[in-house]
């Protein structure tokens, strides 16, 4: 059984930077990352893993946590399956 970890794409985009709210499931508190800053999924994973304090759980092989993607109409697909660009 996984747990999912969810970027919602309400994205902002001011000037240069892409800002996207993202949740941890079970925590109310979304934070906003700002996409334009990093080059791949790995560089924002890495980022997430920090923000949330999962100590590379999210960048494991042997993970309990799922990163997903949802869009406006709550659609979701695992983070990756679609280009970065």
């Amino acid at each position: 059984m996984f747990s999912f970890f969810r970027i919602i794409l309400r994205t902002l985009k001011l000037e240069v930077a892409i800002s996207s709210q993202v949740h941890k499931q079970g925590i109310a508190l979304g934070r906003s990352v700002d996409l334009s800053r990093f080059n791949g999924y790995d560089e924002l994973i890495a980022e997430l893993d920090r923000m949330f304090e999962f100590e590379g759980e999210l960048m494991s092989s042997n993970k309990s946590w799922m990163v997903v993607y949802m869009d406006s109409e709550g659609d979701m697909m695992l983070v990756g399956d679609d280009p970065w660009q």
